[in-house]
């Protein structure tokens, strides 16, 4: 199984036009569906925390002996510059940034800013990891900004369809099942609510494992589902 470390940017300064808030809280929201995505296709996935230094973070990522290091963030200059880049610093680190803008590029509303070397990088120098770094458009932009807000979900399938491609793995996305048991009665049913869980392959928060089919709607069981929830606004997005 392929070890992942998805790093969404720590910069909560960084404030975006309009409505956009912070870069931090906008690339959290878009790391959220690429984790989602990705352990759905059986991959193993870690990720930073928005408590974490940018230094924590990389050591963070090393310590885990990931295969690849992927990094995102929006971007700011004047107001006046629109579009995505991603930036490497090796070989692969080109390949993984190639395979995921393949997927970023007919996405934006604009033309884009392509693939690029940049060797100064921290996250990119300091990973032992593959890694890839992206700038999914500029948040000091009101376009892109609105475009970014109105478009998290589809961004974080076309990074996961990219990552998948780096792997050779085909992309699958999930489909709702419904069972009228859990669903369609007024009342819920735990266990069977925690098997439908299991079966979509969401892991809980809490020690990222299946939960047991016990009717305890505990810890475990909660954050399960608040996954659930998230991964259903994706599918119906």
């Amino acid at each position: 199984m392929s070890r992942i470390y998805i790093s969404p940017s720590l910069q909560q300064e960084n404030i975006g036009a309009g409505n956009y808030g912070t870069e931090e809280n906008r690339m959290n929201l878009i790391a959220d569906t690429v984790v989602q995505l990705l352990q759905f296709n059986h991959f193993e996935v870690y990720r930073n925390s928005p408590a974490m230094t940018l230094q924590q973070a990389v050591a963070d990522s090393n310590s885990k002996g990931v295969d690849i290091h992927f990094a995102i963030h929006s971007n700011a200059f004047n107001g006046t510059v629109r579009g995505s880049e991603i930036f490497y610093v090796s070989k692969n680190g080109q390949k993984l940034a190639s395979c995921v803008y393949k997927y970023i590029e007919p996405l934006t509303p604009t033309a884009d800013r392509g693939v690029k070397y940049h060797a100064s990088l921290y996250e990119l120098n300091k990973t032992n990891a593959v890694a890839s770094l992206i700038e999914v458009a500029f948040h000091d932009n009101p376009e892109d900004a609105l475009f970014i807000m109105n478009n998290i979900q589809q961004l974080a399938e076309a990074i996961a369809k990219g990552i998948c491609d780096y792997f050779r793995v085909e992309f699958k996305k999930p489909q709702p099942i419904v069972t009228p048991k859990v669903v369609q009665t007024g009342t819920i049913d735990i266990k069977a609510l925690q098997t439908l869980l299991n079966t979509l392959g969401i892991l809980n928060d809490i020690d990222n494992k299946p939960l047991d089919v016990d009717g305890d709607e505990g810890a475990k069981s909660k954050s399960a589902k608040t996954k659930a929830k998230e991964l259903l606004k994706y599918i119906l997005a």
